[in-house]
């Protein structure tokens, strides 16, 4: 039995396919695990400066492509970066490789990922910590 198999599949696939996106990560962006907010040669600090004065990015599944495209595009940096890093990536590309880029800094504890029904969220992981011990 899997650990944590008691919670449901779909929180085991959610579980497998962050540790999947991590590695896949790993292969093609500076690694980031080790990075610390204060970091100078930090290069995802503009990505998290963007969610760190309130912004949030969020994402429906049943997105059609103009509105999942229009919703990455709200963070200029995030194309930025993919492009910066991967050159040869085709248009086609960019947009899953600006995903897989919030999910790996939700999946190492740079942003917080909340997910509600279809719609998965986006945004500083310190002001979610905040908002929620201040609902309680």
């Amino acid at each position: 039995m899997y650990e944590g198999e008691q919670e449901g599949a779909g929180l085991v696939a959610e579980h497998l396919l962050g540790k999947a996106v991590k590695t896949l990560f790993t292969k093609e962006f500076p690694d980031i695990a080790d990075l610390k907010r204060t970091d100078e040669q930090n290069p995802y600090q503009d990505i998290l400066d963007f969610f760190a004065t309130g912004n949030s990015i969020e994402m429906f599944e049943d997105y059609s492509d103009k509105e999942y495209k229009s919703d990455l595009s709200k963070l200029a940096e995030l194309k930025d970066f993919v492009m910066k890093h991967k050159d040869n990536a085709l248009v086609n590309e960019l947009n899953f490789y600006s995903e897989m880029l919030l999910w790996t800094l939700a999946e190492n504890s740079k942003l917080d990922k909340s997910k509600v029904l279809n719609k998965i969220t986006y945004t500083d992981l310190f002001n979610s910590y905040l908002r929620d011990s201040l609902k309680n």
